[in-house]
């Protein structure tokens, strides 16, 4: 069972801002992360966030368009090791997930894929950015 931390109880926020036209198109070049630490690679779609040990980190998943009225979550965080619990979705909308870094063995880096799925009508597709968490 995953273990679900609320976002109020997170120190670490990562915002994925998406182009829905250039997702439509398959094309993760349209998004954007960024996060409250000044990690490196921010505003592109690769962001590597510097963080402690049992911190708690919150992604979220945002549209450029603010008209925007599609679907557009957060589908997979996969990473094999580094968490207390793999990264979970706070509600069933899966636009907001939250996890906690653990003391495990990583090599001071969790890579990590996060798949966005956009869904738009009749047309879906889902591209994974390959952002990572650096830990002190």
């Amino acid at each position: 069972m995953a273990l679900v931390v609320n976002p109020e109880d997170c120190t670490v926020f990562i915002q994925i801002w998406v182009d829905i036209n250039a997702l439509a198109q398959q094309q993760v070049t349209g998004c954007y992360a960024v996060d409250n630490l000044q990690g490196s690679g921010e505003g592109t779609p690769s962001l590597t966030s510097k963080v402690a040990t049992n911190t708690s980190v919150c992604w979220q998943v945002l549209p450029i368009d603010p008209q925007y009225a599609g679907s557009l979550t957060i589908t997979q965080i996969s990473a094999p090791t580094g968490w207390q619990a793999q990264p979970s979705p706070i509600d069933p909308s899966s636009a907001v997930w939250t996890g906690t870094v653990s003391k495990s063995s990583t090599g001071g880096t969790i890579s990590q894929g996060i798949t966005v799925n956009y869904n738009g009508g009749s047309v879906s597709w889902t591209g994974v950015l390959p952002m990572s968490v650096a830990i002190n």
